[in-house]
């Protein structure tokens, strides 16, 4: 898992820096509506409308990087990604977190602040490693086994 977070972090801090220097406005404004669909689906408790949002987040960055190589290497981890961001899920406010994290890197975006954007970016892949790791140790049992 630490070599997939690893490469997520190299490819997507990337794809920030690249888009707060770009500020597309059609960009910004698809992740911006990926955050309200997703604040949306929170307050009505869709859990999975929720996921589709947060998914379409990082889908809407890679697409707009417009690097093939890139959303190559990112289409090529998803199934991975995936399953690391719905094990981070188990841990109570990580929906919300996740939102707020996603509000940070897209304000950094429209202030074409590069450094801020990368750095929200890095810290959001941490904070889902955290919390997938939580999800992880939580299921299993007192010896570390699963049930």
């Amino acid at each position: 898992m630490r070599e997939i977070i690893e490469l997520r972090l190299v490819l997507e801090s990337h794809i920030a820096r690249d888009l707060a220097e770009r500020r597309h406005d059609e960009v910004l404004d698809a992740l911006e509506a990926t955050i309200a669909t997703g604040r949306d689906a929170l307050e009505s408790g869709d859990g999975a409308r929720v996921r589709d949002s947060l998914t379409a987040f990082s889908d809407v960055m890679t697409e707009a990087s417009g690097n093939s190589r890139l959303t190559r290497a990112l289409d090529e981890l998803r199934s991975v990604l995936l399953l690391i961001g719905n094990t981070s899920m188990r841990a109570p406010g990580r929906e919300q977190r996740s939102l707020e994290e996603h509000e940070r890197i897209l304000a950094a975006l429209r202030a074409g602040d590069a450094d801020e954007a990368e750095r929200a970016t890095v810290e959001h892949v941490h904070s889902i490693e955290s919390d997938s790791l939580g999800g992880l140790i939580g299921s299993a049992g007192s010896d570390g086994h699963r049930p």
